[in-house]
């Protein structure tokens, strides 16, 4: 970025192989022919291997982050292995890595995302002309969205409580909508049984499988109601235990545990669901009982009332579908 200084002149900052330079001019186009004539200059001697260049960018810019990220990162890295001039990669290459992927959009579109942002960098640095990359877009997939679960599905969980307590963790989340990683650090003093509140003030990140505290997902310290029956059966629990839903020792779950219990529970009401579902049904009930969408969007702690809104989009679409459906049948009863 280009700066100018008191004596009227412009600056600008290049780094190439971790040493700084500066470039003078008079003006903003001479700056930016120096830059090229400089970079131009320094291409036709420098050889930069991609794969190093993108181990170091990872250290660079990546290794600050939380642990999964910056284990997506190095796998998607490690799987590129480019052994390449940088400033020699075409766009066939580029291709020919993403390739076998199209049959995985998410990891597709990862692996495309990571390109961009080193050639990004490595433009940046002068090290290339340009990115190669920006004619290569993203993969458009049709995201199949998870259903979330019928009220008669929810009534068979709270009426299945007393023959097993273990689906207590799917009817807590029905009810409140928490996070996996909200949930999993969830402690009694978090709680306040009069006011029938819970505190969400935490979260976990997950490293070797191990739960890790952190910060909410934005940040935030929300409080949420839980219903007077939830309420009965927390009050229930074993209070020798700090964490709501632990582990065999008492401890906060990992990953592993956490997805077991869920499945157990799916396996034992013969439902097939995930945890999220179970977060997207909180989502709904909402929406079914005509609760604000402010209010659900602090309840569910979403930053951006957006998502909430695709939510609520979705709902709707499905109600139009039913109506129709049931409209078609009442008229083929009436012929």
């Amino acid at each position: 970025m280009a700066k100018k200084r008191k004596d009227g002149r412009f600056v600008a900052k290049l780094t190439l192989d971790g040493k700084v330079k500066y470039i003078y001019a008079n003006s903003l186009n001479e700056l930016k022919e120096k830059k090229l004539d400089f970079i131009r200059c320094d291409l036709s001697t420098k050889k930069v291997n991609f794969n190093s260049y993108a181990y170091n960018w990872y250290k660079t810019y990546k290794s600050n982050l939380e642990y999964n990220t910056r284990k997506m990162y190095l796998s998607i890295i490690n799987k590129i292995n480019l052994n390449k001039d940088i400033s020699k990669v075409t766009t066939l290459d580029i291709t020919e890595i993403l390739e076998p992927l199209k049959e995985k959009p998410r990891t597709y579109n990862l692996t495309l995302l990571t390109i961009k942002q080193i050639f990004d960098c490595a433009l940046d640095e002068g090290l290339i002309n340009r990115n190669i990359t920006h004619k290569l877009k993203p993969i458009k997939s049709l995201k199949k969205e998870k259903q979330p679960l019928t009220l008669d599905q929810v009534k068979l969980i709270e009426y299945s409580l007393d023959l097993e307590p273990k689906l207590l963790i799917c009817y807590f989340l029905i009810n409140t909508g928490l996070r996996r990683e909200e949930l999993i650090p969830l402690t009694f003093q978090d709680i306040d049984f009069d006011k029938q509140l819970i505190r969400v003030n935490k979260a976990v990140y997950f490293e070797h499988n191990q739960p890790v505290i952190k910060s909410t997902k934005n940040s935030l310290v929300r409080f949420i109601p839980i219903p007077t029956t939830l309420c009965d059966k927390l009050k229930s629990l074993k209070t020798e235990c700090r964490y709501l839903f632990s582990n065999q020792n008492g401890q906060m779950m990992s990953a592993t545990t956490y997805k077991r219990k869920i499945e157990y529970c799916s396996k034992y009401l013969g439902i097939k669901f995930s945890g999220h579902q179970l977060r997207h049904t909180y989502a709904t009930l909402l929406y079914r009982a005509n609760v604000p969408i402010k209010e659900a969007q602090y309840f569910l702690g979403h930053k951006d009332i957006r998502i909430l809104l695709n939510v609520y989009t979705h709902i709707d679409e499905q109600d139009k579908k039913i109506s129709q459906e049931k409209l078609e049948t009442y008229l083929k009863s009436c012929q």
